[in-house]
């Protein structure tokens, strides 16, 4: 009887010998996934806040641009004109709103 004790133990001592490394690799792997999963939700919301800067910039400097286009324009002109300067205004108020408008929805 003490040879079946023996041979029992070292059943169940093999079989948890063979769990542990099983239980060990799964629970590692699913601590990794876990950190991956959260560097990549870290990653992705550092790119959406980027993009979302570079594009508020590239919409500043198109205002500016287009506003700088119109103000020398405008200090071209060698005589005033009723059309010119209905074209200067709308232009600045169209590229203002627009833009105000591209800022709300990236903003």
């Amino acid at each position: 009887m003490a040879a079946a004790k023996t041979n029992e133990t070292a059943v169940a001592t093999t079989t948890a010998a063979v769990v542990d490394p099983i239980e060990e690799a799964t629970q590692k792997f699913a601590a990794l996934a876990e950190e991956t999963t959260k560097q990549f939700t870290e990653f992705a919301e550092q790119a959406k806040a980027t993009q979302k800067q570079q594009s508020l910039d590239a919409i500043d400097s198109y205002e500016q641009a287009v506003l700088a286009l119109v103000d020398d324009f405008e200090k071209a002109a060698t005589e005033p004109k009723p059309e010119l300067t209905n074209i200067v205004d709308v232009t600045r108020e169209m590229t203002t709103a627009y833009t105000a408008a591209a800022r709300q929805l990236v903003g």
